[in-house]
């Protein structure tokens, strides 16, 4: 996140580069908005970098909210930008509409893997409560029942094509344009990334981690570096599990453990808790993802109903 935070500032044209071009002077008039947005999303990074929280709180379903609330906020600067600048949708050139309406795929795509990732733990809690509820009427079956969450394969390709940066400054040249185009470039790398560290966290598999890397390496602007690069180390102590999964997994080893001295009833009350707790913060998760699926698509209703009538 860190590390994100740092390349940020440099995820505009260089100096050298924007005033030999040809759009300097009207790209430079709209400098002061873009850096706002800029410096409006850096603020969200550092809220959720370890800078700002003690690594016993990274990695948390808690903080995979604060990552996921984060989108929402940086859409809403997007669309302060967009007024600062008097640019509304309905007068954007068709190559910003594409690339909006392409990253919001996109997006929607990885929205639906990490709902796909809760419902696997979604599952895994039920049968797991399931099994504790048998435990006093059918004890022998509970204990066959009861077994630990399994880390959840990502096997879906995302696959992104690689632009190259002058075809894609080329493509926006006027300023405004160009303005826009920095705006989704910055949105789509701190969106993939964010979602690439939430998928990752819930799936608890280092493949994920590695498909979603892969993904965000080949955006259009490589000097943006993805935030689960700063919290690396962190999924790596971890073992790419969340705490809470780590919690209820360690409750089922010592319910087990004192099973085996008939010493359990505490420990079983301990695991429920556990396990209701995890139950109560998925939830939460996962309204926060149909939230956002749900502004997502507003935002590609709302572009391409501005593509229709400009098509009548």
């Amino acid at each position: 996140m860190v590390l994100l935070i740092q390349r940020l500032s440099r995820s505009l044209m260089p100096s050298s580069k924007l005033e030999n071009h040809p759009h300097h002077h009207a790209r430079k008039a709209f400098s002061a908005p873009l850096h706002a947005f800029e410096a409006e999303i850096s603020k969200g990074l550092v809220q959720l970098s370890l800078k700002s929280n003690p690594s016993s709180e990274i990695l948390t379903l808690p903080w995979i909210r604060q990552c996921l609330h984060l989108l929402p906020t940086m859409n809403k600067a997007f669309s302060k930008l967009v007024v600062d600048i008097d640019y509304p949708m309905n007068s954007w050139e068709l190559a910003s509409m594409e690339e909006y309406l392409q990253d919001s795929l996109k997006l929607l795509d990885l929205l639906n893997s990490i709902s796909s990732s809760l419902s696997h733990l979604s599952r895994a809690r039920v049968a797991m409560s399931y099994a504790l509820n048998l435990m006093e009427n059918s004890p022998s079956v509970a204990m066959k029942r009861l077994e630990a969450i399994q880390p959840f394969s990502f096997n879906k390709n995302c696959r992104y094509e690689e632009e190259k940066e002058d075809e894609g400054q080329e493509k926006f040249c006027s300023g405004k344009e160009w303005v826009i185009h920095q705006a989704l470039v910055m949105m789509k790398t701190v969106a993939f990334s964010l979602c690439g560290v939430v998928t990752s966290s819930l799936c608890g598999d280092i493949q994920s981690w590695l498909e979603i890397g892969k993904t965000v390496g080949q955006l259009g602007n490589s000097s943006l570096m993805s935030p689960h690069l700063s919290v690396s180390e962190e999924m790596i102590k971890s073992g790419y599990v969340l705490k809470e999964v780590r919690d209820v997994n360690e409750g089922v080893v010592r319910f087990f453990a004192a099973a085996g001295s008939g010493q359990s009833k505490d420990e079983e009350k301990d695991l429920q808790r556990r396990v209701e707790l995890l139950g109560k913060l998925l939830e939460g998760v996962g309204e926060e993802v149909d939230q956002l699926f749900s502004e997502v698509l507003v935002g590609r209703n709302d572009l391409l109903n501005c593509l229709g009538q400009r098509k009548q």
